[in-house]
């Protein structure tokens, strides 16, 4: 008895020592421009896809030393204590990015303070949501050109085999 009552006692003033940490999360919903069903690709290979493209574009050092050299965070003291990398590598392993199912993806961070583990999620959704948009930009301007080139290369056959036409009737 009186080893559970210690036990019990040390229990708690355990927990009450250890620094509380707070935890944020969002919830990103993905939807495809083209379903992949159309493109004749599974649904689960997809998922996984976009969850690791996810991952490594939100894990990525330039977005995170975005968050991490901006003053509204608080990170100056520990850039100060630790330097830059590793207070990157600190933030990087208090970010967890998993899928939840049906093209879902949650990203939670967390901290010692509740309103930084507040600001840092946000951030980090919307640099994520931002790089996204950019990387949907860029493929869709490539894929403009790409058939303005295809396009322009296919009047230029066009005009050729016109010319030759022309010519033969002319001879013949």
């Amino acid at each position: 008895m009186v080893a559970t009552i210690l036990g019990g006692a040390l229990s708690a003033g355990f927990a009450v020592t250890r620094p509380a940490v707070y935890k944020s999360w969002a919830s990103l919903f993905y939807q495809e421009r083209i379903q992949s069903s159309v493109l004749g690709r599974e649904a689960q290979a997809v998922q996984r896809d976009i969850g690791d493209r996810y991952r490594e574009l939100l894990l990525a050092r330039s977005q995170l030393e975005k968050i991490v050299n901006d003053p509204e965070f608080g990170f100056t003291k520990q850039i100060a204590k630790q330097g830059v990398d590793d207070v990157i590598e600190e933030l990087r392993l208090n970010i967890v990015f998993a899928s939840r199912g049906a093209n879902t993806f949650r990203i939670t961070y967390s901290d010692s303070e509740k309103e930084r583990a507040h600001m840092v999620t946000a951030r980090l959704t919307a640099l994520l949501q931002e790089k996204e948009e950019s990387i949907r930009q860029d493929q869709a301007q490539n894929t403009a050109r790409f058939a303005e080139q295809q396009k322009a290369t296919a009047t230029e056959e066009l005009r050729a085999s016109q010319r030759k036409l022309s010519e033969f009737l002319a001879k013949h």
